[in-house]
């Protein structure tokens, strides 16, 4: 089972945010929707549980869910009009990245799939989803040519916005399913990009020490990525309109209408930090962390 040529290579083409949670990926996100001709979905929760399957799915079936989704569902639908988030309070509100007088023309019609197809091969699909590190070197080998833009940040900074967030404490993960898909061990909901051999150990650590965990999980770059952009959230708050050049250019891409807008609004936020607390993890996550820097 497969899906038209066209569509395997709209979908082979696409860019993806990945990298830590907490580097700015959400901006990011904004950034790239509002750059001509992309059209972007904001951590579809569908593709969190499909990239979770990759190590278990057979490949052509895992491929045919994948093109369905990010094509069929997501692309198509958001060229009609389909499925727009149109709530203004959200980041990923579709007025926040394009032009009112794009979005409302979308809604003056309706398009036949056939006009949407020929319509697609001028748009480029662009989604984020941090967190799947772990996943990618797999899906890279699907997809040698999707381009990667991929976030990382400072540990102490990013340890200190981790544990404010309180996602990896026990009450987070297994009361409020903050995180998700998860493995059932010891009755502990394990996130899924946990690797089996580290179950019992963060049944036993600490909220800090899981931060950490995590860093050393989304900060290693894959080694086969083809097209990747590598953006350090602290350069990009001290230069942000370089940065956004800079990776415009590297995928091709034309500022929008709202680009420069969404660029003026990038600015460093104002919070407690913690200096010493990479000296509270275990020593052992810590080495790795230092080894990643």
């Amino acid at each position: 089972m497969q899906l038209k040529k066209t569509v395997s290579e709209r979908c082979a083409s696409a860019i993806l945010i990945s990298g830590s949670a907490r580097s700015g990926t959400t901006i990011m996100g904004k950034v790239l929707h509002s750059f001509q001709s992309v059209e972007y979905t904001f951590e579809p929760p569908t593709l969190f549980s499909l990239f979770s399957l990759l190590p278990r799915l057979d490949e052509v079936e895992w491929k045919l869910l994948y093109e369905t989704y990010l094509y069929e569902d997501f692309f198509v639908n958001a060229i009609a009009g389909r499925n727009l988030n149109l709530n203004r309070n959200d980041d990923s509100c579709v007025y926040n990245a394009k032009a009112e007088a794009e979005v409302d023309a979308r809604y003056e019609g309706s398009l036949r799939k056939a006009e949407i197809n020929k319509q697609s091969q001028r748009g480029v699909i662009a989604f984020k989803l941090p967190d799947i590190v772990p996943f990618l070197p797999q899906f890279l080998d699907y997809y040698p040519e999707t381009r990667l833009l991929f976030m990382r940040r400072n540990p102490v900074d990013t340890l200190n916005s981790l544990l404010k967030k309180g996602w990896f404490s026990d009450r987070s993960l297994n009361e409020e399913n903050r995180i998700w898909p998860f493995h059932q061990h010891a009755d502990q909901a394990i996130p899924y990009w946990v690797a089996p051999e580290d179950y019992e150990r963060w049944v036993q650590w600490s909220e800090l020490d899981r931060c950490a965990y995590y860093y050393t999980r989304v900060h290693a770059l894959p080694p086969n990525a083809r097209s990747i952009f590598v953006l350090d959230y602290d350069q990009l708050l001290a230069d942000p309109l370089g940065r956004v050049e800079a990776l415009a250019q590297h995928f091709g891409l034309r500022f929008g209408p709202k680009t420069r807008t969404i660029i003026d609004s990038i600015q460093k936020t104002k919070i407690e930090r913690d200096h010493t607390i990479l000296g509270k993890v275990h020593y052992r996550i810590r080495e790795k962390i230092e080894a990643l820097v």
